[in-house]
């Protein structure tokens, strides 16, 4: 049976909308439990780092999540699963060299954390 177009559109929000809903909830089970187990200062820092985090995956991303979105949509083009292999490394890319800022940068601020 052919699914329609509005069929596939719905299945696929439900699916997006559930994730989201999911990921939501842990986020807010893992900042209670946080806020238990960090002292005030030390919930602070986390939070500012988490703040400086989001920040900086904003600048980075720049689009590349929506233009991944495009090309798996063109399923079967030959380009267009050149250009989301190709797109999908950028991303990886930037992901761990942010990784690997965020960790050096955090280096000291970890030390600061025991001195409290």
């Amino acid at each position: 049976m052919e699914k329609t177009l509005s069929q596939k559109i719905a299945k696929d929000s439900f699916y997006n909308f559930s994730t989201t809903l999911i990921s939501r909830i842990g986020a807010v089970i893992f900042t209670i439990i946080l806020t238990r187990i960090l002292a005030p200062e030390q919930f602070g820092i986390y939070s500012l780092v988490l703040s400086m985090v989001f920040l900086l995956v904003m600048v980075i991303d720049t689009g590349i999540n929506t233009a991944l979105l495009k090309f798996v949509g063109n399923e079967g083009d030959k380009k267009s699963s050149a250009y989301f292999r190709h797109i999908l490394g950028l991303k990886l890319k930037f992901a761990l060299a942010t990784s690997v800022g965020i960790i050096v940068l955090a280096y000291p601020l970890y030390f600061n954390i025991l001195c409290i």
